[in-house]
């Protein structure tokens, strides 16, 4: 199920020790928007948001849209 009925990307179960990624270029200048939501363990696992490497923001627990 997405925010507003539109395409999505997932992962699939991750346990312990294992990671997931997605990337993608934009060429801009321009304004990118997203939503994203989480469901993990609490201030362990986190669904981060970087930029070139560098992290800007995560959420961890149950996170909806």
């Amino acid at each position: 199920m997405t925010q507003y009925g539109g395409d999505a990307a997932a992962s699939a179960v991750i346990n312990d020790d294992q990671s997931s990624s997605l990337q993608t270029t934009v060429n801009g200048p321009g304004t990118l928007t997203f939503w994203w939501k989480v469901s993990s363990e609490l201030g362990f696992d986190r669904l981060t948001f970087a930029v070139n490497g560098t992290m800007w923001t995560n959420i961890s627990g149950e996170i909806d849209w």
